[in-house]
């Protein structure tokens, strides 16, 4: 693979993926391109999760929502297919709040460890790490 304009420009992000409310911790560890969508960012976690996507979810981060909007479901104000991660601005350590199936209430917390430069020998996105299990979905939440 060549370097092009855009992969030099392309920083990867290191994100720390946190199950909240449930002991012991539920994580994962995941390399993601900057010029990735928040789109594909949800399509990543429900992977690494190992969920089958099929309830609503959204991000919360500097007091707005971003997600895929769902016929009869919630509403969204922006394309997110359109917002990519650098246009999120986002500073190291910065948290910000995933919630999947807000019936059953999964919230993780999503932390920016580190940027990274792009690696042309490495295929993104990957998870690099992660501790246990995460429940199946509907299973009835955290309780």
């Amino acid at each position: 693979m060549t370097m092009t304009k855009a992969n030099v420009s392309c920083e990867i992000y290191q994100f720390h993926l946190l199950l909240l409310h449930i002991s012991p911790a539920i994580w994962r560890r995941v390399l993601i391109r900057s010029d990735s969508s928040i789109a594909d960012l949800h399509h990543v976690l429900q992977m690494v999760m190992g969920w089958d996507d099929t309830h609503l979810h959204r991000f919360t981060l500097h007091g707005r929502e971003y997600g895929i909007a769902q016929p009869g479901g919630i509403w969204f104000r922006d394309d997110p297919t359109q917002i990519r991660l650098t246009d999120l601005h986002l500073r190291l350590k910065e948290r910000f709040l995933y919630e999947y199936d807000l019936r059953e209430n999964w919230q993780h917390q999503i932390r920016l460890e580190q940027k990274l430069p792009f690696d042309s020998t490495q295929t993104y996105p990957i998870c690099i790490g992660g501790a246990r299990q995460v429940p199946p979905d509907r299973c009835g939440g955290v309780a």
